[in-house]
């Protein structure tokens, strides 16, 4: 526990970076919606800034902590620490970095009810119900998954590494958008449950070969 203190104390500005950008998109989004509702009078709810917030949160979280992976974990071992130790030391400060995101976006949710009673407004939802709850969980998962796997994908192939996984994001929001009549939404109930369990093991695979690589093969120092 005092190494993992220690670990989280040194990194503690990591933690300042992943609250103040999701807090930032917020309070951007949230002035634009007060301000447009106070100029038109039209009294509309507005769920934007706190959900905007959620997801810019869960997206930082992935970049970062693919970045702790490159620099963190070869960093440790340079400096004589155990894969498995700093492993436990990565793993326990991305899900505490990310438990306090969240209770962050929560918080900017409850200033956000209290703006709107403040200035008039309607009185806004919670955010679960905006969000089902196990929307949650699954967005911060994904994020230490693929952030987890992309940071070894980088220590094991460098650049190549880099480029194998831009192109494979510049393919999954690309060429969707750009397909004409093809609708996920549209798709029979079996067929995207077969495709969310496809990506779903793809994921898994991905990430037990990370683990499996940290743990035995030689990292770049």
């Amino acid at each position: 526990m005092a190494l993992f203190k220690k670990h989280f104390w040194m990194n503690r500005f990591d933690l300042l970076v992943e609250l103040a950008v999701p807090a930032g998109l917020w309070l951007l989004l949230e002035l634009i919606v007060d301000i447009a509702q106070s100029v038109t009078g039209d009294c509309v709810y507005f769920g934007v800034p706190a959900v905007v917030a959620l997801f810019g949160s869960a997206i930082m979280e992935l970049f970062v902590n693919g970045a702790r992976m490159c620099t963190n974990y070869s960093m440790g071992l340079a400096m004589g620490r155990t894969r498995r130790c700093m492993l436990g030391l990565i793993l326990g400060e991305s899900v505490t970095h990310m438990a306090l995101a969240a209770a962050a976006v929560l918080a900017l949710n409850l200033v956000s009810v209290g703006m709107d009673r403040l200035l008039g407004f309607p009185a806004r939802e919670s955010l679960f119900a905006l969000i089902p709850w196990w929307v949650w969980p699954v967005t911060f998962l994904a994020a230490l998954a693929v952030g987890f796997a992309s940071g070894i994908l980088l220590l094991a192939f460098g650049q190549r590494g880099f480029w194998a996984m831009w192109g494979i994001w510049m393919v999954a929001f690309i060429v969707p958008a750009n397909t004409p009549g093809l609708d996920f939404a549209a798709l029979p109930a079996p067929l995207m449950i077969a495709g969310a369990a496809l990506a779903a093991a793809v994921l898994l695979g991905w990430l037990v070969w990370s683990v499996w690589y940290a743990l035995h093969c030689p990292v770049k120092l």
